[in-house]
Order: C-alpha cells, then sequence, then structure tokens
C-alpha cells in the first residue's frame, strides 16, 4: 500500500498518477467539497481502467442540519461554484444519479442506504461504473453552465382535489392548472357529496397512477378535517393510503380565526405517522393567510407558489422515493418559509459555555483562615493570599508541642 496527495480538481496525470491504471477507486465524503462535481468525477475517471469501478460515500440530504451547521465553520464547505449548490455542497441521490451518467460513469448502479426509513436517511453508499463513450455518455464539455437538476421525465399528473362548492378553491385549482414553469398535466375534480365507493372511483383511477400527485384545496376558507363525518374520513382514509407520500396538503387560515387550531389536524396526524413509521412523509402540508392572498396576493400568484412547491418536492416527478426532506410549508409576505429552524436559547447557553472559560464558585471558609499578604514591598505583581494565623484555633495543642503553664 502506497500513500500519495491528490487533489481531486487537478489533473490526475499531471500529479504523478498513471492513467486507467486502477480497478476501484473509494471516496468517503471528499467529492462534494470540491468547486465542481463534474470536473471532479471526469479526473477521477482518467484514473480507471475501462469499466473500472466507482465507490463512495456521501451525505445525500442537503438540507440536513448537520451538514451546514456542523461543517459549514470550514471555508472548503463553501467551495462549490453550481449555482445549485451555493446554499449546500451537498446533492441527493436522483442528482448524483444524473452528474456520474455527464460526466462517463454508468450512474448510480447500486445504493445501500444508513435507514431505510427517509425521516432517518442521511447518507449513502453509491457505486458507478466506467462507461466508454460509446455507450451514449454524453461528456459535457462546459460543466459550469450546466445544471444539477434532476431531468424532468414523463409528465406526471396532478390531481386537485376542491369543494365543489367553493368558488375560490375552484379559481385557485383553475390557477394551477394554466400555471407555467413546471411539467405536469393538471385536472381538478371536486370532492363527492356522497363518498362512496362509486363515488371517489374517478380520484382513485388517477391516483393509482404511480406518477401522479394529489394536491387538497379543501381546507381553504373552513377546516374540513375538523367536522369530517365517518363516511368522508372513510374515504379520505382510502385515498391517503394509495397516494402514500404524493399528498399536498394546503390551508389557508389566519391566527386570529378563532377555528385556526383545527387547520393543524393534518399537521398532528402526520406527526403522528412519522413516529408510528407508517410513511415518514405522507404529505407535506402548505398553509398561507386567507385575508392577506384576497386583499393582496391573485389567484395566479397563489397558483404558481403551489406549483413551485410541487416541483420543490418532487423534482423529475419521481415518486417512488420522496427526495424532499421539509414537510410543512407557510407562505408569507410573497417568501414560501419553511419552520425548520428554531431558536434554543438552552443549546445557545449551552455552545457558550463550552466556548469560553468556566468560573468555578466555591462555597466560602472550606479551608483555613486567609489574608491578602505582598511578597515583596512594593511590587504588586507578588500579591498573595496566606493562611492568617490570628484566626488559628489554639484550644488543641499541635503534636509534638508542650503547654507551658506559668503559674505565680
Amino acid at each position: 500500500m502506497t500513500f500519495q496527495t491528490l487533489d481531486l480538481e487537478l489533473d490526475a496525470h499531471k500529479q504523478g498518477f498513471k492513467s486507467e491504471a486502477y480497478d476501484l477507486i473509494i471516496a468517503s465524503s471528499v467529492l462534494h467539497a470540491t468547486t465542481c462535481i463534474r470536473e471532479t468525477l471526469q479526473n477521477l475517471r482518467q484514473l480507471l481502467k475501462p469499466q473500472g469501478y466507482l465507490l463512495f460515500l456521501e451525505i445525500i440530504n442537503p438540507n440536513t442540519s448537520c451538514g451546514n451547521a456542523g461543517f459549514g465553520v470550514f471555508p472548503g464547505w463553501w467551495l462549490s461554484s453550481e449555482k445549485e449548490r451555493l446554499n449546500s455542497p451537498l446533492i441527493s441521490e436522483l442528482q448524483w444519479d444524473h452528474v456520474l451518467q455527464d460526466a462517463g460513469f454508468s450512474g448510480t448502479d447500486l445504493v445501500p442506504r444508513d435507514f431505510k426509513s427517509d425521516a432517518r436517511h442521511l447518507s449513502s453508499i453509491m457505486l458507478s461504473r466506467k462507461v466508454d463513450g460509446d455507450d451514449g455518455i454524453q461528456m459535457q464539455n462546459h460543466i459550469q453552465d450546466h445544471s444539477l437538476q434532476p431531468r424532468a421525465s414523463n409528465p406526471g399528473r396532478i390531481l386537485v382535489v376542491v369543494n365543489a362548492e367553493s368558488q375560490y378553491q375552484w379559481a385557485v385549482a383553475s390557477m394551477i392548472e394554466r400555471s407555467e414553469g413546471h411539467h405536469w398535466t393538471v385536472k381538478a375534480l371536486p370532492w363527492p357529496d356522497a363518498p362512496n365507493k362509486e363515488g371517489i372511483s374517478t380520484i382513485v383511477s388517477i391516483v393509482d397512477d404511480p406518477s401522479s400527485l394529489v394536491i387538497s384545496l379543501l381546507e381553504i376558507e373552513k377546516p374540513f378535517l375538523a367536522t369530517i363525518t365517518q363516511e368522508h374520513f372513510t374515504a379520505l382514509q382510502e385515498l391517503m393510503l394509495r397516494v402514500l407520500f404524493r399528498l399536498l396538503w394546503v390551508t389557508a387560515s389566519d391566527l386570529s380565526d378563532v377555528d385556526y387550531p383545527r387547520y393543524s389536524i393534518v399537521n398532528g396526524s402526520a406527526a403522528w405517522d412519522q413516529n408510528q413509521s407508517i410513511h415518514v412523509s405522507l404529505l407535506i402540508s402548505v398553509e398561507f393567510s386567507l385575508s392577506r392572498a384576497r386583499e393582496s396576493m391573485e389567484n395566479r400568484r397563489l397558483a404558481e407558489y403551489i406549483a413551485r412547491i410541487a416541483d420543490t418536492c418532487f423534482p423529475g416527478h419521481s415518486l417512488s422515493i420522496p427526495p424532499y426532506t421539509d414537510d410543512e410549508y407557510t407562505i408569507r409576505d410573497d417568501y414560501i418559509c419553511t419552520p425548520r429552524l428554531v431558536e434554543e436559547p438552552f443549546m445557545n447557553k449551552r455552545l457558550r459555555h463550552l466556548e469560553s472559560p468556566t468560573r468555578r464558585e466555591e462555597a466560602w471558609s472550606l479551608g483555613p483562615p486567609l489574608k491578602l499578604d505582598i511578597g515583596v514591598p512594593g511590587s504588586l505583581d507578588t500579591f498573595r493570599f496566606v493562611q492568617d494565623t490570628r484566626f488559628i484555633d489554639c484550644s488543641e495543642i499541635p503534636p509534638g508541642d508542650v503547654e507551658v503553664k506559668a503559674t505565680v
């Protein structure tokens, strides 16, 4: 075994490494710490023999707090130049698959996970094989200008479920159908008044398609789950079991509304499902202020926000494994916000104690009496505390001493 330094961002041949000399390259959490991932992969590709393998470990959750919060203090964490990696150098498994193919590899052929649960899943080991140009792999010469966003596959289908009596829900659904910038085919359907098997057959036939996504607008204007009947609950339960994690639940209320807590039932249901490990990412909830939306936000803008969240949470319409991590969004002051980061005063105080010296306080007079003394008169540096013999208890004779008593 020989050891030698390799700069992943420079030509490996110029650093003394032989081209096409290695059957296997192993990399552990280092590929992301480079300026451009594609250039890094192409440099490694030069070292591999034909059909050689690249085995590497990477954190694949760009939104994990242990990433930016844990390693963000190091300047090497922010080397990436691609616009998709400006906020975090990490990319998802789907993005790794695409960038590997662009760099002349076969993609992610094998992806063992650290956890099967999507909520606990943080890192993956990925295996990819070097392929020749004849295998249909397109090498990218201008890498910096190429996007890391997952490629859109065949158009997916969006089913927007609305209350048939709500004109506002129909208006928002209509704008979602007309919104631009996404590759979904959108269809709006009313929630049936009599939700029997025949009443929801049309909805079920659409959601059974694995490329479909359901957007519920049923809780815009008034609560739906808080007043749901047994029939509607059974039908909704069947729908949620069919869509699994392909559900976008939109609520619209105001903090001043007395019914505001009743709009949060869907969030409590999602939290319970996470604890029970049924389907960790059962749904994504989107909340916005109804009064502000009616006053300052057009239906078209609101629909664009909802469509943008759908595209962000389900890029490339690959719905078998949800690539997102956030499951709650709030539209506030024309910004899409998440409740991911909250202040924790206790942890802040604990971190301050770890970073600064801690003063130890002890009870007074545990030792003998002390007095302030100066070792060298005139030298302030020699101030010291010494034992004050004036307060020593002389009732007992120290060992080795004798008591002299004088009598007259």
